[in-house]
C-alpha cells in the first residue's frame, strides 16, 4: 500500500524479497530492493509501532496487537540507527563485485583459466579499495548520510517537538539555552497556566542552578521527583510528558522477552489489560509492593455483597 501510494510507475513497484543464503547474485537483489524501498519500509514499521502516517495512508493497519507493536519498535530502532545504515551501505556498495562473477561461474561455458582470471580481477578490485580506504569510505559515508537524512525528513515532527522537552532536565538547562516555543504551542491545552511559563521557567532554572552540579538530575524521571508540582505546575506537566519519550529499545526488548514467558498456554485466555499489567509487574519486579495495600485497594474497587468471616474464628 505504501509503495503504491508513493511510486507512480508500476514497473518500479518492487516488494522486498527474502535474503537468499547461497547465491550471492540473489542476495544482491535483496539488498537492492531494501535500499530502494528503505524509506517506505521505515514508514511501514512506524505505522505498526506508533501508528504514524495514518492520515496519509488510512487506518487500515492501525489495529496491531501489543506484541506486534513491541517487535516493530525493536526493528525500527535497529534499522534507523546510523551504525546499521553505514554497515548496510558498505555491504551494498561492495556486493555487486561478487554478484556478476557468481552468475558467470554458474554458466557451462566458463573454463578454469577464465574463472581464475575473473576471480583475480575481483581480488585486485577489493585490494585497490582497501588501499584507498579513506577515499572509498568517504563515498560510503556520504551515501549513508543521504540515506539517514531521508529518514530525518520522514521523522515525526511531533516527536522532534517532544524531544525538546528534555531541555528542562536540570543538568541540561544549567548548561545551555532551552527553546520550548513549539512544545508550548503543542502542549498548551495540557498546561494549567501557559501564560506564566516564561516566569516559571526562569525560577526553575534558578532552582536548578542552586543544586550542586553532581546532584542535578540528568533524566526526566529523576527531574520530576525534584520538581514541586505546586511551585512549578507547568514544568511538572512538561516533565511528565518528557518521561513518556522512548529513548532506547531496551524497554521494548524486555517487554518482548517477558511476554514469551508470561503468555503461555495456561494464560492464553487472559485479556490484553491483564496481560499488560502482569508484564509490567514482571519487568519491574525490583519495585517493592505492599501486598496488604494491594488487597485492600482491590477490595475497595470490587466490594462483595457478602462478607465472609475467617473459618479459623469458629
Amino acid at each position: 500500500m505504501i509503495i503504491d501510494h508513493n511510486v507512480v510507475n508500476e514497473e518500479r513497484r518492487k516488494p522486498l524479497i527474502d535474503l537468499c543464503k547461497t547465491p550471492w547474485a540473489e542476495r544482491h537483489s535483496a539488498y537492492q530492493r531494501f535500499y530502494q524501498g528503505y524509506v517506505f519500509v521505515v514508514e511501514a514499521i512506524e505505522m505498526i509501532a506508533f501508528r504514524y502516517h495514518l492520515e496519509k495512508y488510512g487506518a487500515t493497519y492501525a489495529d496491531w496487537n501489543y506484541a506486534g507493536r513491541n517487535e516493530a519498535r525493536q526493528i525500527l530502532a535497529s534499522v534507523t540507527s546510523f551504525q546499521f545504515v553505514v554497515v548496510f551501505v558498505t555491504i551494498y556498495q561492495y556486493l555487486p563485485h561478487l554478484s556478476g562473477i557468481t552468475v558467470k561461474l554458474q554458466s557451462k561455458a566458463v573454463d578454469i583459466v577464465k574463472a581464475h582470471n575473473m576471480i583475480s580481477e575481483i581480488v585486485r578490485t577489493y585490494n585497490s579499495e582497501r588501499a584507498n580506504v579513506e577515499g572509498s569510505f568517504s563515498q560510503i559515508y556520504k551515501v549513508s548520510s543521504d540515506m539517514a537524512k531521508s529518514i530525518n525528513r520522514q521523522f515525526s515532527k511531533s516527536a522532534v517537538t517532544a524531544i525538546s522537552l528534555l531541555g528542562l532536565v536540570p543538568s541540561i538547562i544549567c548548561s545551555q539555552d532551552v527553546n520550548l516555543e513549539e512544545a508550548l504551542i503543542k502542549y498548551r491545552d495540557d498546561l494549567p497556566s501557559p501564560e506564566l511559563m516564561d516566569a516559571e521557567l526562569r525560577r526553575w532554572r534558578n532552582s536548578c542552578m542552586a543544586m550542586l552540579p553532581e546532584k542535578r538530575p540528568c533524566s526526566p524521571a529523576k527531574a520530576i521527583k525534584e520538581c514541586d508540582a505546586i511551585d512549578f505546575p507547568n514544568i511538572s506537566v512538561l516533565l511528565t510528558i518528557a518521561c513518556t519519550i522512548p529513548v532506547t529499545s531496551c524497554e521494548c526488548e524486555r517487554s518482548a522477552s517477558a511476554l514469551r514467558r508470561l503468555n503461555n498456554y495456561m494464560r492464553a485466555s487472559m485479556a490484553k489489560d491483564r496481560l499488560s499489567h502482569l508484564a509490567l509487574l514482571h519487568i519491574h519486579y525490583h519495585v517493592p509492593i505492599d501486598l496488604d495495600n494491594v488487597v485492600d485497594y482491590y477490595a475497595r474497587l470490587h466490594p462483595r455483597r457478602l462478607e465472609l468471616d475467617s473459618v479459623l474464628l469458629h
